[in-house]
């Protein structure tokens, strides 16, 4: 017959070592999903804003003629599924995307943000 001393599992010796060892397992497991999911978002994105801009960069998208043609957040999010600040995010942080940098001729009224295929654009 077993004693009460030998039916302890590995718990019982370190509480606190296996919470630790735990929430250590979940931090890694945590980044690691955010990892992929920030690189599944960042070709989602740029894959779409290629696929859109692509039969323009004959024309330049970057030309001032031609702003209509820079996808803006709006549309972008719509057309993904995505969060507009989600798609904000990873336009700013692709190093493959590049933000309209354009100022607004009305000061009260607000730019909206539109993007574009940096090597699409004209410098």
């Amino acid at each position: 017959m077993l004693s009460p001393k030998n039916n302890r599992d590995a718990s019982d010796f370190n509480p606190m070592g296996g919470r630790l060892v735990e929430g250590a397992i979940m931090a890694v497991i945590g980044l690691i999903i955010r990892q992929y999911l920030q690189r599944k978002h960042k070709k989602l994105i740029y894959n779409w804003l290629y696929d859109k801009t692509k039969h323009l960069k004959p024309i330049t998208v970057g030309s001032p003629q031609f702003t209509y043609s820079w996808p803006s957040t709006e549309e972008i999010s719509s057309a993904l599924d995505l969060a507009e600040e989600r798609v904000r995010y990873i336009c700013t942080i692709h190093k493959g995307i590049q933000r309209q940098e354009k100022s607004d001729l009305w000061p009260n009224q607000t730019l909206e943000e539109r993007w574009a295929i940096r090597k699409f654009v004209r410098r």
